[in-house]
């Protein structure tokens, strides 16, 4: 499936990005470093397309995808479905990786021509978080996984997790998760350069 193929290429992708710019860091090759910045823009691109295929599989309820015969059924209503993503261990996963590559994007075009020693180094800690949470959405929670014989009807989703409040906890809580990933990734660079 398409969303299968987009998660293994955002994976090739983040270990480039990672090898790229720590290699850049090293080297102190801008050249190097502008292949990292644009690679971690390809991984968040790549990485929206992802969620926003298994958002469109709820929304069609697309049951010949695991994801959404667990979590979601031809009754759930519509908003409950765009939130039904993150109920499950994959989508929670995708989500998270998501908003991380989409704030590493948002983070190097911020500080495009400056910090330039830093950044390769950041590219390459940022590169490797998206790696691990690529790796584990590829190799073990996928949530583009097929069901061989799909249902006319989901499972539905957990009756406790029916609440408008659903709707924001879980983004909001990675929104702060995820986001001190930025700085984590620039204090580690600044770290290597010593840079403080």
């Amino acid at each position: 499936m398409i969303g299968s193929l987009l998660l293994g290429v955002a994976l090739a992708v983040a270990l480039f990005a990672s090898v790229a710019g720590t290699i850049g860091g090293i080297r102190r090759d801008r050249r190097a470093l502008e292949v990292a910045r644009r690679a971690m823009f390809a991984l968040a691109a790549l990485l929206a397309a992802a969620f926003a295929l298994a958002e469109l599989a709820f929304v069609r309820s697309d049951f010949s995808l695991e994801l959404v015969a667990r979590n979601s059924s031809l009754d759930t209503p519509t908003f409950y479905k765009f939130t039904a993503i993150w109920s499950s261990q994959a989508g929670s996963l995708l989500l998270w990786v998501t908003m991380l590559t989409v704030y590493a994007a948002l983070a190097l075009r911020a500080v495009r021509g400056r910090l330039l020693a830093v950044t390769p180094y950041a590219i390459g800690v940022l590169g490797a978080l998206a790696a691990f949470f690529l790796a584990l959405l590829v190799f073990v929670e996928n949530p583009f996984a097929l069901v061989a014989d799909p249902p006319a009807d989901g499972l539905g989703l957990n009756p406790l997790l029916r609440n408008e409040m659903m709707a924001l906890h879980p983004p909001l809580l990675y929104a702060g998760y995820v986001g001190f990933s930025i700085p984590f990734a620039f204090a580690i660079g600044a770290l290597i350069v010593r840079d403080t």
